[in-house]
């Protein structure tokens, strides 16, 4: 299908933002298209108060295999891959 069609893509973006200082706190992409699969990239932001994760879309993560990234200024981030 790649091969006919590749341009087809699909992204769904969802995020939490701090009702009280306006922050965003969790930010979660999920990335997928005909033939290569998906890819959902979750950031959760420093001085995060609520609890992780918040998002229907960060909470599809299987944390057996999900990768974890922390940053330097304490925001930390999964990476999952669903190939197709």
């Amino acid at each position: 299908m790649k091969k006919y069609f590749p341009g087809i893509s699909f992204q769904e973006k969802q995020v939490v933002i701090n009702s009280k200082n306006g922050k965003m706190e969790e930010k979660a992409i999920k990335y997928s298209g005909i033939g290569d699969g998906s890819i959902i990239s979750v950031t959760s932001y420093q001085n995060r108060k609520s609890e992780f994760p918040t998002t229907p879309l960060a909470g599809a993560i299987h944390p057996a295999t999900a990768n974890k990234i922390d940053f330097e200024n304490g925001s930390f981030g999964y990476t999952e891959i669903y190939p197709y």
